[in-house]
């Protein structure tokens, strides 16, 4: 019976071997490289486009106090700057 089990493993063994070497020689791990370099590249595209557009946004709510001329976000209750209270101008 143990000669048996140690066939049965030594035959896997095996098996595992020779299906370890056609897979690498099959060129699927160069092409699984391949995808995953460009699954990467489109990823770091996707998230700088991600940045730049919340960037953008960013730019575009802000405005320049009237007094000091210092660029506000557009949640600025007051000038970080001068002080000038800003709720006066949305009414």
């Amino acid at each position: 019976m143990l000669l048996i089990l140690i066939g049965v493993i030594i035959g896997f063994y095996v098996l595992y071997l020779i299906l370890m070497t056609v897979v690498e020689h099959s060129g699927i791990v160069e092409e699984l490289q391949e995808i995953k370099v460009l699954l990467k590249e489109i990823r770091d595209e996707i998230c700088t486009e991600h940045v730049n557009e919340e960037i953008k946004e960013e730019v575009l709510s802000m405005e320049q106090c009237p007094a000091c001329g210092i660029t506000l976000a557009e949640t600025d209750e007051a000038c970080p700057s001068c002080g000038l209270s800003l709720n006066n101008e949305e009414e």
